[in-house]
């Protein structure tokens, strides 16, 4: 189970180091600690629900940022000399440092210029959700998403299907419940108000 709720708090460390880098072992050894892919797609890996397969656009970017990690840490700790450890310290540095200048300054453009990044915000947005709820897997997916993607043509396991029937019948049969009650106020106040008094308002009047 890959599931963190039963995890204990002072757990958490440890499993999120275990199920990131491997065992503490390779740690003490000062061994190259690796991200693999093997281990992410482990049953009981906390990562196994954001991984996409290989073949997938966003799989394929994961694959080589973990190739890109290895890289680094092999060379770090296994290089033939000074100068590949050199070089691998300064491609992790120089690839920390383009992401967060780039981060920086994605967000330093959005808040200048807001009003005229918005439609376009807006529309990459809107397609990112449409990728998001048309290919990811339906167990990471909020009911209301699994209505969108069938919306969007999305084909759905009849097991999904069936709960989407079960969920709409619910919101029916509530629906027609607060209908009726509504009814029911509204027949009863009717019943309640005095015609007498009514026609003598409208004498006054």
């Amino acid at each position: 189970d890959n599931s963190l709720i039963w995890d204990t708090p002072w757990n958490l460390p440890i499993r999120l180091y275990t199920d990131t880098f491997g065992p503490f072992s390779r740690l003490l050894k000062l061994q190259p600690v690796l991200l693999e892919r093997s281990r992410f797609e482990e049953p009981s890996n906390m990562w196994r629900i954001i991984l996409w397969p290989s073949d997938s656009f966003i799989g394929s970017w994961q694959d080589s940022y973990f190739g890109l990690w290895n890289w680094v840490m092999t060379s770090l700790i296994n290089g033939p000399g000074y100068y590949i450890r050199l070089k691998a310290w300064l491609v992790g540095c120089a690839c920390c440092g383009a992401v967060a200048v780039v981060a920086a300054s994605i967000s330093q453009t959005l808040q200048s210029n807001g009003k005229y990044f918005e439609p376009y915000v807006f529309s990459v947005t809107r397609r990112m959700y449409t990728v998001w709820v048309k290919w990811t897997p339906e167990s990471l997916l909020f009911l209301e998403q699994l209505f969108h993607a069938r919306e969007l043509g999305r084909k759905l396991s009849p097991a999904v299907l069936a709960e989407m029937d079960e969920y709409e019948e619910l919101e029916a049969q509530k629906e027609l419940l607060q209908l009726d009650g509504s009814t029911h106020v509204i027949g009863r106040a009717a019943e309640d108000s005095d015609p007498g008094e009514d026609s003598t308002l409208v004498r006054q009047r």
